[in-house]
């Protein structure tokens, strides 16, 4: 279900990890440094939030957007025989953590080579405001050990994990 009201620009929802096979840095246009998350298709990877709303009484949504940087808000990527994302939130027993299971079932190299990005949020059951937060970009492979398909790539271990330091949410 989409959100009906205006998203909020506060620091209700933060993502304080996101976990990964491996993670590179790239930019677009000279624009400045991000961290790509790279993950295989449908095996589930973690990301942690924070939220200052109940998650037990106002649930996490969740949808896969394209990744790009003249929409900010980004396209969302349609349902063709699947879904193209299946989370599962794992909420703590406070209501203001959760580990969020999420598998991607669409390759980047189907979408012309795209990137993505998981748009979360949730509603405040008390004040009907939504709240959202974005993911770092993300590129799916289609095996873990496959590496990257770029002459500047290197062979990565999948027992590498590594987090986003310093998480805010985009706007």
């Amino acid at each position: 279900m989409q959100p009906s009201s205006t998203p909020s620009k506060s620091n209700v929802l933060v993502i304080e990890k996101q976990e990964s096979l491996a993670t590179e840095k790239f930019s677009r246009n000279g624009s400045v440094s991000k961290d790509l998350h790279i993950v295989a298709k449908a095996i589930a990877f973690v990301i942690h939030i924070t939220s200052t709303v109940d998650l037990h009484t106002s649930p996490l949504n969740a949808k896969l957007l394209y990744d790009r940087d003249s929409d900010t808000k980004g396209k969302p990527v349609e349902m063709l025989n699947s879904a193209p994302l299946e989370f599962t939130a794992h909420v703590n027993d406070l209501g203001d953590k959760a580990a969020v299971e999420t598998r991607v079932s669409v390759l980047s190299s189907q979408h012309e080579g795209a990137y993505f990005r998981v748009k979360f949020w949730v509603t405040d059951d008390t004040t009907q405001t939504t709240h959202e937060v974005f993911s770092h970009p993300i590129k799916v492979i289609s095996k873990r050990n496959q590496p990257p398909n770029h002459p500047r790539h290197h062979q990565f271990s999948i027992e590498t994990n590594h987090t986003c330091t310093n998480p805010q949410p985009f706007q």
